[in-house]
């Protein structure tokens, strides 16, 4: 039996519903998966944009850019290590 002819066999009646329910399941699914995540994005935003520890303070590029000007006692040069001889290791 060709390809042709098995196309144009009528699908019971049993069968064609299983496709049917199993297509809307499938889609129904990967619909709800993407609903899912807009929900949780929306939720997240939201939170956040709330939240006050995620405020943009005023001028704070500025005083960014100013802090290694005050240094606040703290020497950036002081933390670099020196390698280890062999002997030292030991």
């Amino acid at each position: 039996m060709s390809l042709a002819e098995m196309s144009q066999r009528p699908i019971p009646d049993a069968l064609a519903q299983r496709e049917a329910t199993a297509r809307l399941l499938w889609t129904g699914g990967i619909i709800a998966f993407f609903a899912i995540q807009a929900v949780l994005w929306i939720v997240a935003i939201t939170l956040t944009s709330q939240d006050p520890s995620h405020v943009v303070f005023e001028g704070y590029d500025q005083r960014a850019l100013n802090w290694a000007d005050q240094n606040r006692g703290w020497d950036p040069g002081g933390c670099k290590r020196r390698a280890r001889t062999e002997a030292e290791v030991g």
